[in-house]
């Protein structure tokens, strides 16, 4: 894996790359990159935000924007953090994501995927 992602000790994320993905593979990706925050309002949550942090440019970002668009039916926003890039969604596409990558989540890191407001820390 790490002969298809860097390339001159530079992280890079090809379609080539993409196309050997699995669903276990991205649930990996995820455990390492990945990330969930609750949104709160008047001191309720109502909604939450996913990120995976790619840290990538932003024509990469697009690419893989358009890879989970085109065979996972999940759809990520750009989102500029630290002088790059990385991918950010909303309540409703996290509940199709992690749907797909739960089966493959280990069980010290299920809280990434757990979608229950409750457990959000105050």
């Amino acid at each position: 894996m790490v002969k298809r992602c860097y390339r001159d000790n530079i992280k890079t994320v090809s379609q080539n790359f993409l196309q050997y993905l699995t669903l276990q593979g991205i649930a990996i990706w995820f455990m390492d990159d990945g990330s969930k925050s609750f949104k709160k309002k008047d001191g309720r949550v109502h909604a939450v935000e996913v990120t995976l942090n790619t840290y990538l440019s932003k024509e990469e970002n697009e690419t893989i924007i358009a890879y989970f668009a085109e065979r996972w039916d999940v759809n990520w926003g750009l989102n500029k953090s630290k002088g790059s890039f990385r991918l950010r969604m909303g309540t409703h596409e996290a509940r199709k994501f992690f749907g797909l990558l739960e089966p493959y989540i280990i069980p010290s890191m299920k809280y990434k995927v757990d979608l229950q407001f409750q457990t959000a820390p105050t």
